[in-house]
């Protein structure tokens, strides 16, 4: 069992656990974009090793929610949502839809779009983006976020565990696999499904690691 210490000055949540101390950090648009720049640098990192090229993304900063986790002041894992207003495109309506290359709309707010999930191939790695995960959606239940888009590459299994598991499923109102120009994946397009993770998966989600 682990068991947290929140920190209300630095706005960390810490984690003592049996591999030890994490600890969680939040970021959103109140915080200066420097205390980013590790943390999406981290995520290149993840996704070059995992065989991704590098290509151009929109910057949503203004629009998200940052969650990241380090151990010994070291990033294990981290991860965003993207919240939908008016006055923003979710990555969900970025991407382009294969082959149509046309694009999803969400007409509705009060959603949200969880995407650059990146830890490391590690057992901390791994525990430590379980900590962000359950950040995230308690973050989304407590902000009355009750359904949640994200993505995920069928061709990896392990991730896609993770949220089956615990109750997401393949999106029925946007079924096409989607991709972004430039984004490939061992030298060919990476494409994406995308799922809906309901209120009652959000729960178990945000349930103890």
């Amino acid at each position: 069992m682990a068991h947290n210490i929140i920190h209300e000055k630095t706005n960390t949540v810490e984690t003592n656990s049996r591999f030890g101390r994490f600890l969680l950090h939040r970021w959103d648009n109140s915080k200066t974009k420097e205390d980013l720049v590790k943390v999406k640098e981290f995520g290149k990192t993840i996704y070059r090793e995992a065989g991704y090229s590098d290509y151009e993304t929109s910057d949503l900063d203004e629009w998200s929610k940052w969650f990241y986790v380090t151990y010994d002041g070291e990033l294990q894992a981290a991860t965003r949502i993207v919240i939908k207003t008016n006055d923003n495109l979710i990555p969900l309506e970025i991407a382009l839809r294969h082959p149509s290359q046309k694009n999803y709309k969400v007409n509705k707010t009060g959603i949200a779009d969880w995407n650059s999930v990146t830890f490391k191939q590690t057992i901390l790695g791994a525990f430590a983006f379980r900590i962000a995960a359950k950040a995230v959606a308690g973050y989304c239940l407590y902000k009355k976020i009750n359904l949640v888009y994200g993505m995920i590459n069928p061709k990896w299994t392990g991730l896609q565990r993770v949220y089956y598991e615990k109750g997401a499923i393949n999106s029925q109102e946007f079924p096409d696999l989607v991709y972004f120009p430039g984004c490939e994946l061992n030298g060919e397009i990476a494409l994406f499904q995308l799922i809906e993770i309901g209120e009652k998966a959000l729960q178990k989600l945000a349930s103890n690691l």
